[in-house]
């Protein structure tokens, strides 16, 4: 099994390579194209402020109260009772 290890941390290793790589030539493209066209930045933002595309905000994980969860629990234990 070691060997299966060492090809599997190899080829993540190579993976992570070619990953930084192509990011490198994106960040390259991206530079040159804002090097081109200065002015798109500003405009890709306020094109999509006008269309009301906003960047989504995370959404606020919701809590559970105890009881709530211990309802939950005993009527999937009751579930499980009832399957048996």
């Amino acid at each position: 099994m070691p060997r299966r290890r060492q090809k599997t941390g190899l080829l993540q290793s190579l993976a992570r390579l070619g990953a930084q790589a192509h990011l490198t030539t994106l960040k390259t493209e991206m530079q040159a194209i804002y090097a081109q066209f200065p002015d798109l930045r500003t405009v890709t933002r306020r094109l999509a402020s006008a269309v009301g595309v906003a960047p989504t905000p995370k959404r606020k994980r919701r809590k559970m109260s105890k009881a709530a969860r211990a309802k939950i629990a005993a009527a999937q234990r009751a579930r499980w009772a009832k399957a048996r």
